[in-house]
């Protein structure tokens, strides 16, 4: 059976909570209609022996709009979560980098230690590094290094003269 993502699951459970709403409004109306008993609210459904938990439920969940609004914002947003900060790979600590010996630093960025410093001074100001945004991105040097690398792997990874 297919796997439904956290994202997918409160997505779906929101939908539900608004149709069993939009029931109960349609049975709150035919109720008052024909002068017919109460239906079961959705907090009566869920937790029909804790009246407390039943009372929260009910007020949380009483209006059609404001689950919609909280379905719309679900559905709007990428991530649940905060997402963490990016994970530097160990090869581009950038400190060590410059510390190696000319010929590793070439063949880990495909580049010299001269050009690298001259593209980035190039770079360092174009406003496609910087952006507001919650998840901030890697450094520039970070960004310039792994792309250099990643170029220089004629774009599928190749591995030849890397060592593991």
């Amino acid at each position: 059976m297919r796997q439904f993502s956290e994202w997918q699951s409160v997505i779906r459970e929101l939908f539900t909570l608004l149709l069993l709403q939009h029931e109960d409004d349609t049975d709150d109306l035919i109720s008052k209609l024909f002068n017919l008993p109460g239906s079961q609210t959705i907090g009566n459904i869920f937790f029909s022996d804790d009246p407390e938990m039943m009372l929260v439920t009910d007020e949380l969940f009483s209006d059609e709009d404001d689950m919609g609004d909280l379905l719309q914002t679900v559905i709007s947003s990428r991530y649940l979560n905060v997402r963490a900060p990016p994970v530097f790979r160990d090869e581009f600590d950038l400190a060590r980098l410059f510390e190696m010996r000319s010929i590793d630093f070439k063949q880990s960025t495909r580049t010299t230690k001269e050009a690298f410093v001259w593209l980035l001074n190039r770079i360092y100001l174009h406003p496609v590094f910087h952006n507001n945004s919650f998840c901030p991105q890697l450094p520039i040097p970070h960004q310039l290094a792994i792309s250099l690398e990643q170029l220089g792997a004629n774009g599928n990874r190749a591995s030849v003269g890397r060592c593991a």
